[in-house]
């Protein structure tokens, strides 16, 4: 039954992705290399894309080593903090400067708001080993933000595209940009040690 709901999430995952590639902010670049670089420089949809691998990979090839890793309850932690940093991050900071209508609307709300509430709603009560769980995870997170952030600044200072404004080195400067992204690696780590604390209890509790 796991695997079953895990696929119908993971279609819904899939389903955010391919309407965000074909009429997302990236879909007007006629250049389709720097479309796939666009697509692929946004945490929403590199987030996206690893929670729907770690949707239907676990159900689709349990017995692989990508299955086990991805049924890792530490790994399926770090990934649920991802996705809620992606949901969160964008209802506070980008709905106000956003004015969407039609499958634009359609593929944000899927990749902002259906999308982390299915993988929470899995982390909570489709992920076993939580009881488990060691409190050096939200440290060990960090690692995909960091070379996110390095790729996004890397590439930005190339190209002077920037996925979020509140990255954009060109309009806030390196100070200002960096300490933005210092918040949000703050808020990170917070959050991260919330969800060790929350799937340690919920897994004892499980447990019992």
């Amino acid at each position: 039954m796991r695997n079953v709901v895990r696929c119908v999430w993971g279609m819904v995952g899939l389903a955010g992705l391919i309407i965000t590639f074909l009429y997302g902010d990236a879909a007007s670049t006629p250049d389709f290399l720097r479309r796939i670089t666009l697509y692929f420089s946004t945490l929403t949809i590199l987030t996206n894309t690893i929670v729907t691998i770690a949707f239907f990979v676990p159900s689709l090839l349990p017995h692989t080593r990508a299955g086990q890793f991805f049924s890792n309850a530490t790994v399926r932690t770090s990934i649920a903090g991802y996705i809620v940093i992606v949901g969160v991050a964008y209802h506070l900071f980008l709905t106000p400067v956003s004015e969407l209508e039609g499958m634009r609307y359609a593929c944000t709300v899927i990749t902002h708001y259906v999308v982390p509430l299915l993988f929470i709603l899995d982390w909570l009560f489709l992920t076993p080993g939580k009881a488990g769980l060691p409190w050096v995870t939200g440290g060990r997170s960090l690692i995909y933000p960091v070379c996110y952030t390095v790729w996004i600044l890397l590439y930005g200072a190339h190209s002077g595209w920037y996925p979020y404004p509140f990255v954009n080195v060109d309009t806030l400067g390196y100070q200002q940009a960096l300490t933005n992204i210092a918040g949000f690696f703050l808020a990170f780590v917070i959050l991260q040690f919330f969800l060790v604390a929350s799937g340690r209890l919920i897994g004892t509790k499980q447990a019992v």
